[in-house]
Parts: structure tokens; sequence; C-alpha cells
């Protein structure tokens, strides 16, 4: 669900393109350097990996709460700035929809949190 969560906001295709191959890099670097926490001269308990573990889903909820705030307060902004995006709005909320612009280019383009 986090790893959707960052596609889903980001727009524009070569943008999510490179998210999504830095979010699999990040993921394969994660799986290579796991195992490397587990000493065995550590067995059973191994309380470096245990450790580890723990300590990076911390940081990923802190990251994640971070986020929200963040993606929050950007979305509040946009609000003010150019007003809120309604369904109903027919005008420059439908152009720009399917052009292929980023977040941060797309003025009506609003965060999932």
């Amino acid at each position: 669900m986090l790893l959707s969560l960052q596609t889903a906001n980001t727009a524009g295709h070569t943008k999510k393109v490179v998210v999504s191959a830095i979010l699999f890099l990040g993921y394969c670097a994660g799986n290579i350097a796991g195992p490397f926490f587990y000493k065995s001269d550590q067995a059973p308990t191994y309380p470096l990996g245990i450790w580890s573990m723990i300590t990076s889903h911390m940081v990923e909820i802190a990251a994640v709460l971070l986020m929200r705030f963040v993606l929050q307060w950007e979305n509040r902004r946009r609000d003010r700035l150019y007003g809120p995006v309604t369904l109903v709005d027919e005008g420059d909320a439908s152009t720009t929809a399917f052009g292929d612009l980023t977040d941060m280019e797309n003025k009506n383009f609003r965060y999932m949190y």
C-alpha cells in the first residue's frame, strides 16, 4: 500500500517511471543488505537483525507520517492559490487531467494521503 501511495502522488509519465525505478532500486538494496544484519554468531536470538528491523519500521512510520503532513500542507497551499478542484468544474481541470504534466506543473493536481 505504501508503494502505491508514491506512484499515486506522482504525475507525468516520465516522472512516474523514474519514481517507480528509484523505489524498485531501494527495495532491491534493502533485500540485499537485510540478511547481513543476521550474524550467525548471534543465533538464535539475532538481536542485531531484530533491532535493525524494528528501527527500519520506526523510520518508515515516521517517514509516512511526515509525508502525510507535507502532502496535506501542499494541498492546502494549492487550494489557497488556485481554489479547490471540484468534479463539476469543466474548465481548466478537464483540460489538464489528461495532459502529460507533472504534479508540480498541474495546478489542479491534489495529493493522496
